[in-house]
């Protein structure tokens, strides 16, 4: 704990201070006084003897205070919050010099004047808002800082020597710092009094400079639509009885300065594939070397110096301002309120779908297990990252069976743009997804069963919740069939249908014969107890298995649908109800629960997080591991103790959450950071690249003519090569066609063109369409 009253003691006398008053004015301070020719005692911060004898007697100049605030400063609830604060002087309004100072003011705000309700207390008849507003200069404790930031003191002092040329700074017995850097202004509307009574409320914004957006309405981001409706909320907050608050930290760029930003800006407009969120934080660090350099670690302190030990709503988003004031701060936030979707600017989408997807909104997915090295194996980010890590080995020409010829990108995007084009004149595609597969023929089996729901008067949520259902079940029913298998469609006028649309067909039929559920009231469902009743001869019987239509894998694939019952029992946060009903659509209250604000806005890691967390030990672990659908590769990471040479691909759940996404979006669930799915590892998509030649088999007479395992090198480095040229791919496509990852999301360049494409390129190069490359398949390789 600090006691700030010696500092502020010490402030005064200098005895232990390194910097200048005037935080970034000091240098136009300077200059004033050489043409002045006189000395600014003031503003260098010596004492007068006016401010003397006011400070000997307790008193307070005018100029620089305000009568509430005075006493809600002096109250000892208040100052109890104060042994807390490491970058300002609590007591700074009572100084010689003063670091904090406050007035009166009246605010006039156009966007939100037709919201304000004139009480003429807080709004007044023209809808100017009373508030009062107090500007405060930076003091650093040093110590405190380091603690703060959790680094060492000696550290602390020798990055800020280097940073700013005071050799003082490294004088230990200094521990004052006056930094040359913008300070903060806190807007005050209502009555401060409500800071400490339980019964009021406290609503607050912490809000970064953003002169672009705040002064000039510039559209790149959310900065001026979040303050305006941050300043309409306090000022509603104020007139029920409570306080508003807007602290205003002078960070501009994330206090990385506007000169970076605007460079990051560019950096973000002329990239490859156009600007899009899942590069967003990454052209940030490729120009400044890091994200974010705001240490909001010191944010609360400005809290702290206020008395706030509770905040009723928090009117931000971001998940550093919120870990700061609860972990940092140790300040409880009760609620907390987002911006409305009606007040993101058009061109500010790309940087809100980032910042959702980055953890905006507090959200932070469950972990798997402690061992942070074993949980990136299950991550998005570790499919893209390491399989890209393979493609720089075969660029350096050293993986073990292939090679990679870029130059074929562009041939293999002409492929890509030609099927799109010929299946998809418009390009009007739909997403990559099992429900797909049940449009076999012509025929929309999903929007006839949907239908039905609707004349039996089912509603909106309930109809999501069967349709993910299904899914689901078809899903981990859709591994490989084999060549020889068919379905015959009876409600298709008895058509043979094979390979995954077969299997897609077989499992409607079974779902809608009540295969899956317990229930006889509802048959078209599925839970847990319904799939713990199936027995291996109702699924061959469902899948019409006989001695001249053999399935490859029935017992794989019924093992998987009894590992999927007990997943589901085991999992009643994601799948449970009051009714102690376990189904895989109640997914979609889940994914409700976490969606952002009334607009369903919600990061598609909520739901990956979701399948990882309670479905690893339903997919098929090819590695023996534990890790699912990923695998170790030596080459990779030599010597490593750890997990950094797992290859991880995860096809099996990227295809179910491509699957699902279509259902819940239907709901109005957005989901905005599907870039993180990733090309999917499969046969079709690794046919397209290796039958076109950007993937060469360095020894074609073993590689294309044997068998492998899962597990093996060969499919390892194939399927890591597959998922990080389709990531190329999709960007030739974008810059082909002049459109941008928003307009054409990688689902829709599986679905209409690679995936297709591969499947089209088989069928001409061999019989039956067989990929290039045979794995073994015992009904639960995909």
């Amino acid at each position: 704990p600090n006691d700030w009253r010696v500092l502020h003691d010490a402030l005064q006398d200098e005895t232990r201070v390194v910097g200048m008053y005037g935080a970034d004015h000091a240098v136009y301070h300077a200059l004033a006084e050489v043409k002045a020719g006189t000395l600014l005692e003031g503003l260098r911060g010596e004492r007068s003897a006016r401010a003397a004898n006011l400070l000997s007697h307790g008193s307070e100049a005018p100029e620089w205070s305000v009568p509430s605030l005075s006493e809600h400063l002096r109250d000892p609830r208040t100052q109890k919050q104060w042994e807390k604060i490491a970058s300002l002087d609590p007591y700074g309004m009572w100084a010689a010099r003063p670091t904090i100072s406050a007035t009166m003011a009246c605010m006039q705000i156009p966007e939100i004047l037709p919201n304000l309700h004139r009480d003429g207390r807080i709004v007044n008849d023209d809808r100017s808002i009373n508030c009062v507003k107090v500007a405060i200069e930076p003091v650093w404790h040093l110590a405190s800082i380091a603690n703060r930031i959790r680094c060492g003191l000696d550290e602390l002092r020798r990055a800020l020597f280097i940073w700013t040329k005071i050799p003082e700074i490294l004088d230990p017995n200094r521990d004052l710092f006056l930094p040359s850097i913008g300070g903060t202004t806190v807007y005050i509307f209502g009555d401060l009094s409500a800071i400490h009574d339980s019964r009021r409320t406290l609503a607050l914004r912490p809000h970064d400079e953003c002169s672009g957006s705040d002064a000039f309405g510039t559209d790149i981001c959310t900065c001026r639509p979040y303050l305006t409706y941050a300043i309409q909320k306090g000022v509603e907050a104020a007139q029920r009885n409570g306080c508003g608050l807007i602290a205003y930290f002078r960070k501009e760029g994330r206090a990385l300065g506007e000169v970076t930003k605007f460079r990051v800006y560019n950096l973000r407009r002329y990239q490859a594939g156009g600007d899009r969120p899942e590069t967003y934080f990454a052209m940030t660090k490729k120009i400044a070397g890091v994200v974010d350099a705001r240490a909001q670690e010191l944010m609360p302190d400005v809290f702290h110096w206020l008395g706030i030990s509770t905040i009723d709503t928090l009117l931000s988003m971001s998940k550093d301002k919120y870990e700061a004031i609860t972990q940092s701060g140790g300040i409880r936030v009760a609620n907390r309120d987002s911006l409305p979707e009606s007040m993101v600017p058009a061109g500010a989408h790309t940087e809100i779908s980032a910042k959702i997807s980055s953890g905006y909104l507090g959200f932070q997915p469950g972990r798997t297990e402690d061992n942070s090295a074993r949980r990136a194996v299950f991550t998005l980010e570790s499919v893209r990252e390491r399989c890209n890590k393979m493609l720089t080995l075969a660029m350096k020409d050293k993986l073990q069976h292939f090679q990679v010829d870029m130059s074929r990108v562009d041939d293999v995007t002409s492929i890509v743009v030609d099927c799109m084009r010929r299946h998809h004149p418009e390009l009007a595609i739909p997403g990559h997804s099992r429900l797909r597969h049940f449009e076999v023929n012509g025929y929309d089996r999903i929007a006839e069963l949907e239908a039905r729901w609707k004349r039996f008067h089912v509603d909106s949520l309930e109809r999501t919740r069967r349709e993910i259902d299904l899914i689901v079940v078809s899903v981990l029913l859709d591994a490989g069939a084999g060549p020889a298998w068919k379905y015959t469609d009876h409600s298709g006028g008895g058509r043979a249908v094979a390979r995954s649309e077969g299997l897609a067909l077989a499992s409607l039929d079974m779902f809608r014969n009540g295969l899956f559920s317990s229930a006889t009231e509802c048959t078209q469902r599925v839970d847990s107890i319904g799939l713990r009743a199936l027995k291996l001869s109702d699924l061959e019987r469902g899948f019409q298995v006989n001695e001249s239509n053999e399935l490859v894998g029935v017992q794989g694939r019924f093992s998987m649908l009894q590992r999927l019952a007990k997943a589901l029992e085991n999992s009643p946060e994601f799948y449970g109800s009051p009714q102690g009903l376990f189904r895989p659509g109640h997914l979609v209250d889940y994914i409700l629960k976490h969606a952002y604000s009334h607009t369903q806005r919600v990061s598609v890691r909520v739901l990956w997080q979701a399948l990882m967390d309670s479905m690893i030990s339903v997919f098929p672990d090819g590695s023996k591991l534990g890790f699912g659908d990923a695998y170790r590769y030596p080459a990779l990471a030599p010597g490593s103790s750890s997990y950094d040479d797992v290859v991880p691909f995860h096809k099996l759940a990227q295809w179910l959450a491509y699957s699902l996404v279509e259902p819940l979006s239907d709901l109005g669930i957005q989901f905005v950071d599907l870039w993180l799915l990733t090309g999917l590892a499969e046969y079709r998509n690794g046919g397209l690249l290796l039958d076109s030649k950007v993937i060469k088999p360095r020894n074609p007479q073993r590689v294309l003519t044997q068998v492998f395992t899962i597990d093996d090198p060969v499919v390892i480095e194939w399927r890591a090569l597959t998922v990080a040229l389709l990531d190329k791919t999709a960007i030739s496509v974008w810059d082909r066609l002049g459109m941008t990852e928003r307009e054409l999301p990688m689902s829709k360049i599986l679905e209409g063109g690679t995936w297709r494409a591969g499947r089209e390129l088989a069928f001409q190069l061999r019989e039956n369409g067989t990929p290039p490359i045979a794995v073994d398949s015992r009904g639960d390789v995909f």
